[in-house]
């Protein structure tokens, strides 16, 4: 089981839109996700979660603006891994592509 917060982005015609979200592991370490429109936002917002070791619930502590709004927590019934693959496409986070290394015969 794992549990997410979406965040949502508030755009000019006022509708709410997944913008990214933060997923807590089983050690109960809680990482930001965030697509490349974040740039440096979305690494600092991620070190402050890391840093203040907050919970899921109380995320509004480290990032709260008007234009944005966390949702309620949700639990899922995956892997982190699994969690991650389902939910990056959803929010247009890029995947790394596993490389794959030739040898000569």
């Amino acid at each position: 089981m794992i549990r997410i917060r979406r965040l949502q982005r508030q755009d000019e015609d006022g509708k709410w839109f997944d913008d990214s979200y933060a997923i807590q592991a089983s050690d109960g370490k809680v990482t930001c996700r965030y697509n490349l429109t974040w740039e440096y936002l979305g690494g600092r917002l991620n070190y402050q979660i890391q840093q203040s070791g907050l919970p899921l619930e109380e995320l509004e502590q480290v990032f709260d603006n008007p234009r944005m709004r966390w949702l309620p927590v949700e639990t899922l019934d995956m892997s982190f891994e699994q969690a991650t693959e389902f939910l990056d496409p959803q929010f247009h986070i890029p995947r790394l592509k596993k490389r794959v290394t030739l040898q000569a015969a």
